[in-house]
């Protein structure tokens, strides 16, 4: 078997130790029906409409495509034919803020009984991968089959990024758990979830929960770049 080997690039994570914070509420937001790879969303909201956290403002369209919702609670101020960020060809929604966040009241626990109703509470949450392709989720998970390993990437490898590593800090409970979710509706016989060994704190967390858990473990990675790349990972 070939070794895919990296290299030892210098790490500048000195946001590691520093727990995320709240930022305030802007006073509006402009939010792109591109945010995904695949079809843009459709805009279902109108130009004055009152809208809440959490409410869909642009359904997808078709299997590789990606909802998008609400992320404060204000009035739709504009749907604009173009990115105003980027000046790209992209519809956007702005919304005005009203500060009072409140969450929409549609929203509520999915039941979830099979791996169909799995993938598509992943599709209507309007999940996307953060790796930089933005591709939406419930595609990756609609295999048609049992898998025998579920891998995990907590690699981070980039020399400055930390979201990830504050990920496992601070919600190891939401990873763990989530985890075996995935687990379970993929019917996978075995997760490791991967950590490089930069990583003490994720790893002690994550360690300390998979303790004892059948068919789960925490695999410690040498620091390398580009470790967390799917192939290399695997």
């Amino acid at each position: 078997m070939r070794k895919l080997s990296g290299i030892h690039a210098p790490h500048y994570k000195h946001t590691a130790t520093l727990p995320p914070i709240n930022l305030p509420v802007p006073a509006e937001v402009i939010l792109p029906m591109s945010m995904h790879a695949g079809a843009p969303a459709n805009p279902v909201v109108s130009v004055g409409e009152q809208v809440k956290i959490g409410q869909l403002i642009g359904e997808a369209v078709g299997s590789v495509s990606s909802p998008v919702h609400a992320s404060v609670s204000g009035v739709v101020k504009s749907i604009d034919n173009f990115d105003r960020r980027t000046g790209q060809n992209a519809v956007s929604v702005t919304i005005a803020s009203d500060g009072n966040q409140e969450i929409y009241e549609g929203l509520s626990p999915r039941a979830i009984d099979s791996v169909e109703d799995f993938i598509q509470a992943c599709m209507d949450s309007g999940v996307v991968g953060l790796g930089g392709a933005g591709y939406p989720t419930a595609p990756k998970f609609d295999i048609g089959k049992a898998i025998d390993f579920l891998l995990i990437n907590g690699a981070e490898c980039e020399p400055y990024i930390t979201s990830d590593t504050r990920t496992m800090v601070d919600k190891a409970l939401y990873v763990f758990e989530g985890t075996l979710l995935v687990k379970k509706y993929l019917q996978a016989a075995k997760a490791v979830i991967c950590i490089e060994n930069n990583k003490p704190e994720p790893i002690r967390k994550l360690q300390s929960l998979c303790a004892g858990v059948d068919g789960l473990e925490v695999f410690v990675l040498p620091s390398l770049y580009p470790q967390g790349e799917r192939k290399v990972l695997v």
